[in-house]
């Protein structure tokens, strides 16, 4: 059960990681043919519809898959816990935000605060799935993330084009870092079935391969584990 619902925490960051890369090629596309005053035309444009088209699958996606695997892991009222603890923040950042840096409210505030809901899920799931260390850094990636976001998120309006448009570019890209980093935690381990004392029929060579999949003999399954 707990392969699993890990395999499904891995592939889940995956497509969040590809949701930001989608996301950053639309905002190419779209936003620095403004910062000389012009906008998107032709194939370019059909393009960056496509982008965001594929951001936005892979988000649903990624995030059902996620929040489906942390959910298996995490202790019992978790999940309500943090969709009620992500609405109520962000009603806060709204108010807060609109009325201390008058900051019109965006899609964007919806989505990194969604997101760290999700990310707090997933630490309170690995964490109870006795890898606390591993749901540390989690939490502190996710929270580093958050902060990020919610500087870019208050300084947009108030730059200048090239600024603003460098400003929107960084949320994603630090996001799709920290995705791909979280997939990096939850290392792989590579079982060959040799015969062991014990009875045991596997033995852990101790090998993080570069990727999740077969190689040879191995049997790669992915866990949070982090081999020392």
């Amino acid at each position: 059960m707990n392969d699993v619902a890990f395999e499904q925490m891995r592939q889940g960051h995956w497509l969040m990681a590809a949701c930001c890369a989608l996301y950053l090629a639309w905002w190419a596309i779209f936003f620095w043919p403004k910062v000389g005053g012009t906008e998107a035309q032709g194939p370019l444009r059909t393009v960056g519809v496509v982008a965001i088209l594929g951001a936005v699958f892979c988000g649903v996606w990624g995030a059902t898959r996620t929040c489906g695997g942390a959910a298996a892991l995490a202790p019992g009222g978790a999940s309500l816990g943090c969709t009620a603890g992500a609405v109520a923040l962000y009603l806060v950042l709204l108010a807060v935000t609109q009325r201390v840096w008058q900051r019109q409210p965006t899609t964007e505030l919806v989505l990194f605060v969604a997101w760290l809901g999700m990310e707090a899920l997933c630490a309170l799931a690995l964490g109870h799935a006795g890898h606390a260390g591993t749901a540390a850094v989690v939490a502190l990636l996710a929270v580093v993330g958050f902060v990020v976001s919610l500087v870019c998120y208050v300084l947009y309006y108030r730059l200048a084009a090239l600024p603003s448009f460098v400003d929107g570019c960084v949320p994603a890209r630090a996001h799709r870092r920290r995705e791909r980093r979280d997939c990096a935690l939850r290392a792989c381990r590579r079982v060959r079935p040799r015969p062991r004392a014990g009875g045991s029929r596997f033995s852990f060579d101790g090998v993080c391969p570069a990727s999740c999949r077969a190689a040879g003999s191995a049997v790669v399954v992915c866990s949070p584990e982090v081999w020392t």
